[in-house]
């Protein structure tokens, strides 16, 4: 284990050592950095290259080769708690020239992957980069390589010393010499393992004009799909360090909590309706996005031309909260032309995908972990993406202007625009599903085709439970209520300007988080013409929390077009929550039925399709649990990866394979990395600068503690410190929730510090005292007090992000929450 040279402390790791030293032992002010690891007498003057020298240490790579069998139950037990220790150190002094170069080459693959995972660094670039490096290494390495022989030489080394030397520079000097080509650097990768390489399916065949010898001839080609095994992928994946150990421990604990909690798909309805049939099998649920992208310029006059369908799977669901929204953990499935699919139709396009999701379920996958091999099984839980994504590849009607529009119920176009209501008489089932099939008459069924999806075994369209809040609430229902509301306010009632609204939202402190999410000024065309408002997802949600605190003083308290504002704010808080309990879908049925009946009264028009979509979230809750956790947020940001990637390469000519193959390099960089492991340790990830605490002050902290005893002198105070994904800063006033089992309990951050030889970091907040909510701004009440409280880090409510503080006219002060 790492030892601090200073005071000898040990520690699990390396960077855990460099954190230690940077907190405890006032790292700025040391002359001299000495590692006194085995065989290893270096020092350094830098901190910088001292971290870098400690975290380059040659490390033996552990091998498993066990193929021993372990029933299934027993897993979690014989997992055990050091897959994150730290390998032995190799003695410099005793390294071969043969363990040189396999760690030169080692270390070349890293790199070359890197270079490769730059999604805005074409493949191209990467040959270009490894030529210039060559080119500079035969320039001066044989210089140097001159100069040192001949140094040892005249210091009468002996030849053993001389050739070991020798050979190590002409290691260094072609560091590249097995990686010299793309082929050779892809079959290097693929040997390894960690790139899985995509496989060109033909689905079909077209003419194509092509000119040879000055003649234009028609030429038969094929259309291919790209499509990526994803047995080979889970495989990897799940032989991570902690990856299958981590989703077990959090199935136990999802099924360990009681009161009807719900926070994720492993504890819904839908899903102990599949699982109770094979208790004994470790079976893992994961989700199939599917949705269309444009990778040219959507204005420009190649658009269109283009346009992909991508097919992800994610295991979101099956992880930790501070895991969940990782990008790291949504793999590439399927990529295609989406003209494609609308001439060749989805059994051809997604014919492959659907046997290996079928493979995966009755056949599973066998890991070895730790010498032990275990067989996973896979189902597919649900198939989620926006409106227009799941119609089209469920087989629904692609119009939503058609006679019957709705994937979950039979009701017509005309009941849509005035039900308030989910009628559950008209819902889909398997049976008048089949009547409709048997039909064939879209206008009348409402059903394009068969869903090709419903070869999976334990699947079927009509119990698809799969909504997007991302469209149907901040894209749809926000943005048409709220349009609607503020040219009451600003055009009609006259309650405010529109340059006072804009200055609100220019000013409004959004705190240290939501401020990246800080909406932009509203036009008076919009508000005029009552056009939706333009705002992406994220800012439409920051907007619609925040929209009480900020105008909510200048409406008065018996207006109702801010009662309907009131009702979508709840919605939007219920919506949004990452754990549900009993009754959350009769409250969101209930809210959402009020909000219908005010939007009709108040505005002479009738529901959109996604207000329609809305009736039928409560259903959908009781179903498959939080709703939020099928939103399509986090693929669009997958999306962007590939634009990113399509806008730095100029070549159309097979963007599908050129894109997924991208995508899997990019997955090789975190294989070899291992950015995918879990840690099983509650850490920070990041710490801020370290500050310095007057006595007088640490004194005055400990005499305010609440109902604690706390000894400051030993600790180590920072700036800011990131944990499980989120930064907390004492720079700027930020609330945090510690409790909200009855009346919300808030604190303002105000310090953050360490203790000696403890990994966990802890805040001292000011305590606040919450006098109640407000329905009229949506806000909760707040007075300062001069107590403080000590809390550690780990035990945050990690689903409730920090909040926003706001002081109104009145000088009273409102927390707005996302809760």
């Amino acid at each position: 284990m790492p030892v601090c040279f200073i005071c000898f402390v040990s520690v699990n790791s390396f960077k855990i050592l460099i954190r230690h030293i940077k907190l405890f032992h006032s790292f700025e002010k040391i002359i001299e950095y000495k590692c006194i690891e085995p065989s290893c007498i270096r020092s350094y003057n830098s901190f910088d290259s001292f971290s870098r020298h400690l975290l380059n240490h040659t490390v033996v790579n552990q091998q498993f080769t066990s193929n021993s069998h372990i029933e299934p139950m027993q897993i979690v037990d014989n997992l055990h708690e050091n897959t994150n220790e730290e390998p032995d150190i190799i003695p410099c002094s005793e390294i071969s020239i043969q363990a040189f170069k396999d760690l030169v080459t080692k270390d070349a693959i890293i790199l070359v992957s890197k270079w490769y995972d730059e999604m805005v660094v074409p493949r191209n670039k990467v040959q270009i980069l490894i030529n210039d490096i060559d080119v500079f290494n035969d320039k001066y390495m044989q210089i140097l390589k001159k100069e040192v022989l001949g140094h040892l030489e005249k210091n009468n080394s002996d030849k053993n010393s001389i050739s070991k030397v020798s050979g190590m520079f002409d290691v260094v000097n072609n560091p590249f010499i097995h990686l010299k080509t793309e082929y050779k650097r892809l079959k290097v990768l693929e040997e390894l393992g960690v790139f899985i390489k995509p496989i060109e399916i033909a689905i079909g065949s077209r003419n194509k004009n092509i000119t040879k010898n000055d003649n234009i001839v028609i030429n038969l080609v094929n259309v291919n799909i790209c499509f990526i095994p994803l047995r080979c992928i889970f495989k990897v994946f799940f032989e991570q360090p902690n990856v299958l150990k981590t989703v077990l421990k959090y199935f136990q604990h999802l099924n360990s909590m009681t009161g009807g909690i719900i926070c994720s798909f492993v504890q819904s309805e839908v899903w102990k309706s599949k699982f109770q049939n094979n208790p004994d099998k470790i079976i893992i649920p994961f989700f199939l996005y599917f949705d269309e992208y444009e990778t040219n310029n959507p204005l420009g006059a190649h658009a269109g031309k283009k346009k992909l369908g991508a097919v992800y799977v994610s295991f979101g669901s099956c992880f930790p909260p501070e895991f969940q929204s990782s990008l790291n953990y949504i793999f590439l499935a399927l990529l295609f032309i989406a003209n494609d699919r609308k001439q060749f139709g989805n059994q051809n396009i997604f014919k492959e995908l659907i046997n290996e999701i079928n493979y995966l379920q009755s056949n599973g996958i066998i890991v070895n972990l730790e010498n032990q091999n275990y067989t996973i099984y896979f189902s597919l839980a649900l198939i989620i993406g926006d409106n227009l994504g799941l119609h089209s590849m469920l087989g629904f009607s692609e119009s939503f202007n058609a006679n019957y529009p709705c994937r979950f119920c039979l009701c017509s176009k005309i009941d849509c625009n005035y039900l308030v209501t989910q009628d559950d008489s008209k819902m889909r089932n398997i049976e008048n599903y089949s009547q409709g099939i048997a039909i064939d008459n879209l206008s009348l069924t409402g059903i394009n085709e068969l869903c090709v999806w419903n070869q999976i075994d334990g699947f079927d369209a009509v119990h698809n439970y799969s909504v997007d809040l991302m469209h149907d609430i901040l894209e749809g229902v926000c943005s048409y209520d709220l349009s609607g509301i503020l040219f009451e306010f600003i055009i009609n009632l006259k309650y405010f300007t529109l340059d006072t609204l804009n200055n609100r939202l220019q000013y409004f402190n959004y705190g240290p988080l939501e401020v990246q999410n800080k909406p932009q000024s509203i036009s008076i065309d919009v508000i005029r013409n009552k056009k939706k408002l333009k705002m992406s997802a994220s800012e439409m949600l920051c907007f619609s929390r925040h929209l009480g605190v900020i105008i909510g003083d200048l409406v008065p308290i018996n207006s109702e077009f801010w009662q309907l504002y009131v009702l979508l704010r709840q919605i939007i808080q219920v919506v949004t929550l990452k754990s549900i309990q009993p009754g959350h879908d009769l409250l969101l049925k209930t809210l959402i039925t009020e909000h219908h009946e005010l939007y009709l009264k108040l505005f002479p028009t009738n529901l959109k399709p996604k207000y329609h979509h809305l009736l039928h979230y409560p259903l959908i809750m009781s179903k498959v649990g939080p709703v939020s956790h099928l939103w399509s947020m986090r693929y669009e940001s997958k999306h962007r990866e590939s634009k990113l990637t399509a806008h730095s390469i100029t070549s159309r000519k097979n963007i599908c394979y050129t894109l997924s193959v991208k995508h899997q390099l990019r997955l090789a960089y975190r294989l070899l990395s291992k950015t995918n492991a879990l840690s099983l340790s509650f850490e920070a990830s990041n710490i801020g600068k370290v500050i310095d605490i007057s006595r007088n002050e640490i004194e005055k902290i400990e005499n305010n503690i609440f109902n604690q005893t706390l000894n400051l002198n030993s600790m180590s105070f920072v700036s800011w410190v990131q944990v499980k994904g989120t930064r907390y800063t004492t720079k700027q006033r930020m609330i945090i929730i510690i409790d909200i089992k009855d009346m919300p309990i808030f604190v303002i951050l105000k310090y953050i510090f360490f203790k000696f030889q403890c990994d966990i970091p802890f805040l001292i907040g000011q305590l606040i005292n919450t006098i109640g909510f407000n329905e009229h701004l949506q806000a909760y009440e707040i007075k300062n007090s001069d107590e403080l409280l000590c809390i550690s880090f780990d035990s945050l409510l990690i689903e409730q992000s920090p909040c926003v503080c706001s002081t109104m006219s009145d000088g009273c002060t409102y927390v707005s929450c996302n809760f």
